[in-house]
C-alpha cells in the first residue's frame, strides 16, 4: 500500500535525505500532503520501516542510502542508448 503523504516533504541535492522544505538544503520536493509516494521510495526516507521490519515505522529524518549522482546516470543512458537512436558525435579538434 503506497505512503500517504501528511507533510510537504523535500530532500537535499543528491537526494540522499529529507530535509525541511525552508532550509536551504531543501532542493527537490518529494511530496505533498495528500499524494502517495511509492513504499520503496518511503523506505528509502524512513518514512517507513524496512521490509520484513519491527513494524514501527520511524519518520526519523534519518540519512538515507545515497541516490545515484546524476552524472552516473547521464553515464548510463549514454551506455544503454538503443542502436536505432541518434546519438551526439564525439567533437573533433582541429
Amino acid at each position: 500500500m503506497p505512503y500517504k503523504v501528511t507533510e510537504r516533504l523535500c530532500v537535499n541535492t543528491d537526494r540522499s535525505k529529507l530535509v525541511d522544505c525552508d532550509s536551504p538544503e531543501a532542493h527537490w520536493e518529494l511530496g505533498l500532503p495528500g499524494h502517495e509516494l511509492p513504499d520503496e521510495v518511503a523506505r528509502r526516507y524512513g518514512l517507513l520501516p524496512p521490509e520484513g521490519g519491527d513494524g514501527k515505522a520511524g519518520k526519523a529524518k534519518a540519512e538515507a542510502e545515497p541516490a545515484e549522482p546524476a552524472e552516473a546516470a547521464e553515464e548510463k543512458a549514454v551506455e544503454a542508448a538503443p542502436k536505432n537512436k541518434a546519438v551526439l558525435a564525439p567533437k573533433l579538434n582541429k
